[in-house]
């Protein structure tokens, strides 16, 4: 009989091992239901925007028939022909790399994917897909030249030719 009595549990016993066990399970749903809830709002930083505009300087500093690399950390590049100047997104159009400008041999080139551009933008070969884009570009009251990197113009829906493309010079 006294090995009967050592098995036997207490009411109260019993409600106080199931009560906490339903306290432990409630804590746990909770936790976890916080947690998926803080994965919801993320910690991001707040970064001021970049501005779409900026300044790159007046055509008498731009050479004919350069390239101007000043503006590559804004991913533009400045092209002066004889009778116009545009300007280029850094962008290589299949992995937004930025291609490097070969002076000898008046290209830009992809680092990532080896394709290569003309010095107009045009997909010379390689992996992408299409030219690079021409930015909006303008000149100012102040005399400065404006590019709008907000406004993209496409070689391939025939964009090129828009009057906000480059400048007559």
């Amino acid at each position: 009989m006294d090995n009967d009595k050592s098995q036997h549990v207490s009411r109260r016993s019993f409600l106080r091992w199931t009560t906490l066990g339903w306290a432990a399970f409630v804590a746990a749903v909770l936790a976890g239901g916080a947690a998926a809830l803080r994965m919801l709002f993320p910690n991001v930083r707040q970064t001021p925007p970049t501005p779409t505009e900026f300044e790159a300087g007046r055509v008498s500093q731009i050479p004919v028939g350069t390239v101007d690399l000043r503006f590559k950390e804004n991913k533009i590049w400045l092209v002066r022909d004889p009778d116009r100047i545009y300007a280029l997104v850094a962008e290589c159009s299949k992995d937004a790399c930025v291609p490097n400008w070969r002076q000898d041999d008046q290209i830009f080139e992809c680092p990532c994917c080896g394709s290569t551009f003309s010095r107009r933008g045009l997909n010379i070969q390689g992996p992408a897909p299409r030219a690079l884009e021409r930015p909006a570009i303008r000149v100012g009251p102040d005399g400065q030249i404006v590019v709008d990197k907000s406004r993209r113009f496409i070689y391939e829906k025939g964009e090129w030719d828009s009057s906000a493309a480059f400048l007559k010079v």
